[in-house]
């Protein structure tokens, strides 16, 4: 039963056409060509009834040709054939009913209503043209046949019409146009169901146009910011003015009312707004988060991903993001910048109203972090090779005055040792009460000044003579502390505050002392009005290898950025004329870096200067503490000497005080000579006492043949060149066998005493 159904409802309905305009005239003349085969089948009996059709013959043939007809159109509809199908249906039954109207009484109502269905449905299978057609074609027959009746023409009907068949023919008619009108009605609906879909796709399509547009609008202008951004930052190498650029860039072109620009602290501990738009002015630099996952930027630093926030409030990942709700944002979006091994920061874009940030926006925003994450390497780099050119700079500009100085102390060294020794030896033979023993005294006080202005030359050009010792910064504060307070005056406040487990440093303590001195000149002359000093020793904390700080702290006038940047350049002052030579930093400087340490100043004018001093500690056991001199007998002694010496002057006041020491002096002018007198020398040869550069021989170069002469005698280096000089010659300045000129005759005497009294070393 179900197949029988199913191949019954296989029949009565259209077969499956793939052409759209086929399947249309099918879906229509199917049914019609149906139904009317059906009345013909419910007809058929109808017509057999003397009072419908007369003549029923007539009629069953008529019938037959007709569901013929319709037969041959339903099988090439099966076929496939619908367009021929179509053809022979509106032909056909348009020729039957002209040829039936002819023979069978002539143009009538039912005919007309006939004529008007064909139009009808040929309208529904051809369109326009198939209306015009038949329409046509229907008139011009029944014209036709209307003046063959008034000419006599036409023959005289077969059978009178009965009201019976034309009911039966109306019947027909009005069934088929109902169908008509049905399938009209459903043609109506579907074209306008179509014409709304038709619509509805318009609308989506110009939605769709017009969001292509706008996005490639938005990515246009994006795209121009990134340029903009970028070739601003090729021209800039501030870090905080790329930075703040970025900011004010994203909020135009994003349309935000705040944005943030974080950037990870050492420490992994806390992020700083280092940069941004809509924030306080005060914040800027200063407010810091913490670096955690309760934040929305320590979320996007550790995740490493962007983040979008759509409603702030209802965020349950950050429950510590109450700086940006107390401001009243909404949405945000955040993105990371890149840094290499460790990210910049953050970069972030916050909203006061709801907004969905979309993929444009986050590829907008990454793109900008890394334009920033570049600008601030390259900044970086660029800022490096001007540090290195600048030290680079600096390092030749200190060589060349090095070198000149250390010539020049050679000089000056030698004529200042002649000065003072030769003062010294006057002041001794001069009775207190003599007239001249004051002006001698003067001299001998020029004469230090003079030597200290040649040490400080030497200092800041780093070729100062260093002894160095394992010392406690501890004990060289206090035991300056005295001297400091005397020199500061009353109106300046002194206080110290020092470590107490302070590690011991390895430096020249006569140098730190002089480094302390210089600070706290410098501080007493930036507070002519009194204030506070402070000296400050500490640990430094952290990094591999320990370290020790100094710090000196005034509260004085302060420098501006001009003066800071040339603070250390030798020469360079802001006092008065004849006030200042210059010296002081830059001798600073020079000790510092000659003792493996570094140097950083921080002032602001109005604001006080404070001066950070690291040195490397040191191992070992610290010094013990020099002892004040004291006034000790002149040493004496009767051994045999030998003296080379180039410069005159110097050589005959050293033969003086050897010779006054008791002391048997062999004396020669350089190297070679006092080699040849050495070797004529037939007794003991005790101590060698030489000038380290000297003309055709130097002091090294005369010792080490001196031991194949003389090895027993000592040696006693002295000279009035930089450290440089001498451990280019293979002498070390610290050394005990070294005396740096210029000296006084008693330093000499003494010196020579101390080496011959030393035990030989093997």
């Amino acid at each position: 039963m179900n197949g029988l159904r199913s191949r019954l409802g296989s029949l009565l309905s259209p077969p499956a056409i793939e052409d759209p305009e086929g399947r249309r005239i099918a879906r229509i003349l199917y049914p019609i060509t149906l139904c009317i085969l059906g009345l013909m089948a419910a007809s058929a009996l109808a017509v057999a009834h003397p009072r419908v059709a007369p003549n029923p013959e007539i009629a069953w043939f008529v019938q037959g040709i007709i569901s013929l007809t319709l037969l041959g159109v339903l099988g090439l509809v099966r076929l496939g054939r619908v367009r021929l199908a179509g053809a022979a249906f509106s032909c056909g039954l348009w020729f039957l009913i002209t040829l039936l109207t002819w023979f069978m009484g002539g143009i009538n109502g039912p005919t007309i209503a006939i004529y008007v269905m064909v139009s009808v449905l040929a309208g529904f299978l051809w369109g326009g043209r198939g209306v015009v057609a038949f329409s046509g074609l229907s008139v011009a027959a029944g014209l036709g046949m209307l003046l063959a009746e008034g000419a006599g023409l036409r023959p005289p009907p077969m059978a009178p019409l009965t009201i019976w068949y034309a009911g039966l023919v109306l019947v027909i008619s009005v069934v088929v146009t109902a169908m008509l009108i049905r399938i009209s009605l459903g043609a109506t609906e579907r074209a306008l169901a179509d014409a709304r879909h038709s619509e509805r796709a318009a609308v989506d399509a110009t939605r769709a146009v017009e969001a292509g547009r706008a996005r490639l609008e938005t990515r246009a202008r994006e795209q121009a910011a990134l340029a903009e951004l970028g070739q601003r930052a090729l021209g800039e190498t501030d870090v905080d003015v790329i930075l703040s650029d970025a900011a004010r860039v994203i909020a135009r072109t994003l349309d935000v009312a705040w944005v943030s620009v974080l950037e990870r602290l050492p420490g992994d501990q806390e992020i700083l707004l280092r940069a941004g738009v809509g924030w306080p002015e005060e914040s800027i630099g200063q407010a810091r988060f913490p670096m955690s996952l309760a934040t929305q930027a320590g979320y996007t630093l550790l995740t490493g991903e962007a983040v979008i926030v759509e409603e702030l409030e209802r965020e349950k990942r950050f429950p510590a993001s109450v700086g940006l709700k107390g401001l009243g944002v909404v949405s945000s979006l955040s993105a990371v910048i890149p840094g290499g091994d460790a990210h910049f920061g953050v970069l972030g874009v916050h909203s006061d109203s709801r907004r969905e940030y979309s993929e444009d926006d986050i590829r907008f925003l990454e793109a900008v972090a890394n334009l920033i994450a570049l600008a601030i390497r390259r900044a970086r780099a660029s800022h490096a090779l001007r540090s290195r050119e600048e030290e680079l700079r600096q390092s030749q500009k200190m060589e060349a005055v090095g070198r000149l100085a250390g010539g020049i102390a050679h000089d000056f060294n030698n004529l200042l040792t002649a000065i003072s020794g030769y003062t010294n030896l006057l002041i001794r033979s001069l009775e207190p009460a003599h007239p001249g023993r004051d002006d001698a005294e003067e001299i001998r006080r020029m004469a230090e000044q003079a030597a200290s202005l040649t040490r400080q030359i030497l200092a800041f050009s780093r070729r100062q003579v260093m002894r160095p010792e394992v010392i406690d910064l501890n004990h060289v504060v206090r035991d300056a502390e005295s001297m400091l307070r005397r020199l500061i005056g009353e109106d300046v406040d002194l206080s110290t505050n020092l470590a107490g487990d302070l590690e011991p440093v390895r430096a020249d303590p006569g140098q730190i002392e002089q480094v302390l001195l210089n600070l706290v000149v410098n501080s007493r002359d930036a507070m002519p009005r009194g204030g506070s000093l402070s000296i400050a020793t500490c640990n430094e904390p952290g990094g591999s290898e320990p370290r020790v700080r100094l710090e000196v702290t005034d509260t004085g006038v302060g420098m501006d950025e001009e003066t800071q940047a040339r603070a250390f350049d030798p020469f360079f002052t802001t006092k008065d004329r004849f006030k200042g030579t210059g010296l002081g930093l830059s001798t600073v400087y020079g000790i510092v870096q000659q003792s493996g340490g570094s140097i950083v100043l921080r002032s602001r004018p109005s604001q006080g200067t404070t001066v950070e001093i690291v040195l490397p500690a040191a191992e070992g056991r610290v010094a013990a503490l020099r002892a004040p001199a004291v006034a000790a007998a002149p040493a004496r002694g009767s051994e045999t000497v030998l003296l080379a010496e180039d410069e005159p002057t110097v050589r005959r006041l050293l033969l003086r005080v050897l010779n006054e020491s008791g002391y048997r002096v062999l004396e020669a002018s350089n190297g070679a000579e006092a080699l040849e007198r050495a070797e004529a020398h037939q007794g003991t040869l005790h101590l060698v006492v030489t000038d380290v550069i000297m003309p055709e021989m130097g002091g090294a170069e005369l010792v080490e043949r001196m031991k194949h002469v003389h090895p027993e005698a000592k040696v006693l280096y002295v000279s009035g060149y930089a450290d440089d000089a001498l451990g280019q010659r293979g002498i070390v300045p610290g050394d005990e066998a070294f005396l740096a000129k210029p000296f006084t005759p008693e330093a000499l005497a003494r010196k020579v005493r101390e080496i011959l009294d030393a035990p030989t070393r093997d």
